[in-house]
């Protein structure tokens, strides 16, 4: 009964950690976009890392929901179509945010994330099923977490 518990109070607390750490990384990248007035040069790199470079626990989470290597690391932070689709979500969330535009559907974010996956030639077979299982668990939560950013 216990176990029960305590587990429960741990992923309480990760939740907490992650939602603190997310918050932490959103105010870098407004500060990032308020300083170019565009995201267009914003990359993976710059969301999980903070100011001093050193990657997030929202990193680390990541590596271990996704269970993948160093070398597969580089490659979806390297990876051009995927900082490509970071960088059309982040101008429509601009948009949205400051000139009351429309935001992009789960649907569409979904399918632009898939797209670049499936157009890198660079992220492998195994690597691609990955990081589109883990999509489509956590798609929710990746929407609300552009869109939830307060500029």
């Amino acid at each position: 009964m216990y176990k029960k518990y305590l587990t429960i109070i741990i992923l309480v607390g990760s939740i907490l950690l992650m939602t603190f750490t997310i918050v932490k990384t959103t105010y870098s990248l407004i500060d990032e976009v308020n300083d170019n007035n565009d995201t267009d040069n914003i990359t993976i790199k710059e969301i999980i890392t903070d100011n001093n470079g050193i990657y997030t626990d929202t990193f680390d989470n990541v590596i271990k929901e996704l269970n993948i290597d160093n070398n597969e690391v580089d490659v979806i932070i390297n990876s051009k179509e995927l900082n490509k689709v970071l960088n059309t979500i982040l101008n429509n969330v601009l948009d949205y945010r400051l000139n009351n535009k429309e935001k992009l559907t789960n649907k569409k974010i979904y399918n632009l994330i898939k797209e670049a996956i499936y157009n890198d030639r660079y992220i492998n077979n195994e690597l691609k099923e990955k990081i589109i299982k883990e999509i489509e668990v956590h798609l929710e939560d990746i929407v609300n977490y552009f869109y939830g950013i307060n500029l």
